[in-house]
């Protein structure tokens, strides 16, 4: 349909010799990924490994080191569905396109665009996806796949049409970096950073990556200053293993650089000179005008490092709301002096993280309200009432918890349900005073086999009345009560339920149909007085 952005890598008859080859617990898929596009490859890698099904395997074609097309055994993003998905095809048409395109030999993309049911731009949009979701898979591979590559050879020449669709693999790492870290990887990149303070790099393209909210604004800190690991987690902008995966994946995309260490070290070639033994081995006490100082001046760190995210940053500089750009300024420089870490004596060296994590905060308030951008939008946080660091630590909690509870619900309507479980329990831990949580939490835990005798259920109704407790409101809480009392035959207590449940949601239609068929299979009652209610107008024949 269009012609690829660079010349494919070269098609030969016979397959080449791989060039390289290795398992993905050697070199995780994010690595091969950024390796081709450093080195800007044109060839095939292809991925092998053994499920359920047999062997599967994947094949990823490079042009210029992007990702322009895949092949995969496994059924993976069909192109029809992908349209239907981004609403550039309804699902009646591409149910018809399916029936018509059986037999025939045309390309399902070729097809609907002779039809007229999408355009050759819709298509070529839907092939991006497309290959935006199987490089999704290829990152989830298990870590025993095996993989080959074989350079300037285009294993895919006769596979799908001719068109080829590069994408920036950048923000695709990104993704793979959050959904599949490769932990021992991770580990190993953040332990070589150490002490050593962390800048981004002059040709740096960070904004490739989507970066959005904290991660955005901690970046933007990042290109003000050099920190430090140490720096950038005191800040609490985002959770260590928020914090761990960003920095990971700007080091291994060479987006930062380590720049020098924190700590003095004596000259290459001479040696530290130490103290006798007599006067190692014994503990030497500060003369006493010296302890209280350094007492006092403990506590003061100390406190206002547990204090100061507390503050907006106004107070953290001393400063009123109307202070100049140029107060700030000379604010901070002024706060810098006693309270830079590297300013520490050695007798308080021991609380230089303390330190560290008030000077953090400082160096936050002083780039925010120094920048006439940025602190409009602050002084709209200020008056909405969420400008300190640990309301908006809480904000934060209360939106990734959300965020990962509707990733729970995703799973459990796909009957993934290990992998629901662990997402609603990270969102319970995020934000525990949510009775949705905890109901869908003791819903999941019910459906386990090993959880289905009486003591067990009657265990998980006890989690649910603690749900309701928090929310009384709490539609999913009352029907999945009512069907755990349904399991035990307590029908009275089940019917109960579902009743509430259709209260408060008169288009719970689960729950309307279980009161109806308990109406339906209960003894007829010999009063035909008629109370008018809910449930008389919602079955009224």
């Amino acid at each position: 349909m269009s012609s690829p952005a660079a010349p494919p890598p070269h098609t030969t008859a016979e397959r080449p010799t791989a060039t390289a080859q290795g398992t993905l617990e050697k070199t995780p898929a994010i690595h091969l990924m950024v390796y081709a596009l450093e080195r800007s490859l044109n060839g095939s890698l292809e991925f092998s490994t053994h499920g359920n099904g047999g062997q599967q395997t994947a094949t990823l074609l490079f042009v210029d080191g992007r990702p322009s097309k895949i092949a995969t055994t496994a059924p993976v993003a069909y192109l029809g569905r992908v349209l239907v998905d981004l609403g550039l095809l309804s699902t009646e048409a591409y149910d018809q396109s399916l029936r018509e395109l059986a037999g025939t030999r045309k390309l399902h993309g070729e097809m609907l665009t002779e039809g007229g049911l999408v355009s050759r731009e819709q298509v070529s949009e839907a092939l991006r996806e497309q290959l935006a979701r199987k490089l999704s898979y290829i990152f989830s591979l298990p870590r025993e796949t095996r993989y080959a590559y074989y350079d300037r050879f285009d294993a895919l020449a006769r596979v799908g049409g001719d068109e080829m669709t590069p994408v920036d693999p950048m923000p695709l790492v990104w993704r793979a970096v959050r959904e599949n870290t490769p932990q021992l990887h991770m580990e190993t990149s953040l332990a070589k950073v150490g002490d050593h303070l962390v800048r981004v790099a002059s040709d740096a393209q960070i904004e490739r990556f989507g970066l959005e909210g904290p991660a955005l604004s901690l970046i933007e800190l990042l290109r003000s200053r050099p920190m430090s690991l140490v720096d950038m987690s005191a800040m609490g902008m985002l959770q260590k293993t928020s914090l761990d995966q960003l920095l990971y994946c700007l080091l291994i995309t060479k987006q930062v650089q380590l720049v020098k260490e924190r700590i003095s070290r004596p000259p290459r070639g001479v040696r530290a000179t130490l103290p006798p033994p007599s006067v190692r081995l014994r503990s030497v006490p500060p003369p006493p005008s010296v302890r209280p100082t350094s007492a006092d001046r403990e506590r003061e760190i100390l406190e206002r490092s547990e204090s100061i995210d507390r503050e907006d940053y106004f107070a953290m500089l001393g400063l009123p709301q109307d202070a100049t750009p140029e107060e700030v300024r000379a604010a901070y420089f002024g706060l810098a002096k006693s309270w830079h870490p590297d300013r520490l004596p050695v007798e308080l060296a021991h609380i230089r993280d303390a330190c560290a994590r008030v000077f953090s905060r400082m160096s936050e308030a002083h780039a925010t309200l120094a920048d006439a951008e940025r602190r409009t939008e602050y002084m709209r946080l200020l008056r909405d009432g969420g400008a300190t660091p640990e309301s908006q630590a809480v904000i934060l909690r209360v939106i990734e918890a959300a965020t990962t509870f509707q990733k729970a619900e995703i799973c459990m309507k796909g009957n993934d349900l290990a992998q629901a479980e662990e997402l609603c329990r990270r969102a319970n831990e995020l934000d525990p005073n949510q009775g949705d949580y905890l109901a869908l939490g003791a819903w999941l835990e019910a459906q386990k086999p090993e959880n289905e005798t009486g003591r067990a259920t009657l265990e998980c109704i006890a989690r649910l009345d603690r749900a309701l407790a928090i929310n009384e409101r709490c539609e999913r809480g009352y029907f999945y009560r009512g069907m755990l009392h349904k399991r035990l035959g307590d029908m009275q207590l089940a019917v109960r339920d579902f009743r509430k449940t259709a209260e408060l949601n008169p288009r719970n239609i689960d729950a309307i149909r279980e009161v109806r068929l308990y109406g339906m299979r209960r003894p007829p009652q010999t009063s035909t007085k008629s109370s008018g209610g809910l449930f008389d107008r919602l079955f009224k024949k």
